[in-house]
């Protein structure tokens, strides 16, 4: 029983790794994908493995940007909220993912509409956004931000 829960845990995270990646590649499939993802993730077993949890959260949250952060960026409800969320739960993100990484334009973009507001939320999120790729970006918002 355990090696047959595995082996649909597996089937699963591969499942949804090729469902972001078509994504990826088509980005007009995401609307039509997320409702689906979505009962997978009301399905998941309390017994799965906390890597089919996280393969969905993964999609979820890289879709999310994407599709509605990059829309709605001068929300500043929405902004906080998930400014915060990054800021709460930073240490785990950063083991696991390369959100930070990946979206640094979409994080700037929500901390430069209100820089005053966002200004302690900033401050615990830039250790998290500086990377080789982006400390260019980061030291020019740095002096303009002084």
């Amino acid at each position: 029983m355990q090696l047959e829960q595995e082996l649909v845990d597996s089937v699963l995270v591969e499942a949804i790794r090729v469902l972001d990646l078509l994504c990826e590649i088509d980005p007009s499939l995401v609307p039509q994908l997320l409702h689906p993802i979505k009962k997978v993730y009301n399905r998941i077993k309390p017994d799965s493995s906390p890597l089919v949890l996280f393969s969905v959260m993964v999609l979820f949250v890289s879709k999310f940007f994407e599709q509605s952060i990059v829309k709605h960026w001068t929300n500043h409800l929405l902004a906080y909220d998930v400014l915060d969320f990054f800021a709460t739960h930073q240490q785990k993100i950063l083991e696991s993912t390369d959100i930070f990484r990946k979206y640094v334009p979409v994080f700037l973009r929500l901390l430069a509409w209100s820089p005053f507001t966002f200004d302690v939320l900033f401050r615990q999120l830039l250790p998290s956004l500086v990377s080789m790729t982006s400390y260019i970006e980061l030291f020019h918002l740095l002096l303009i931000y002084r």
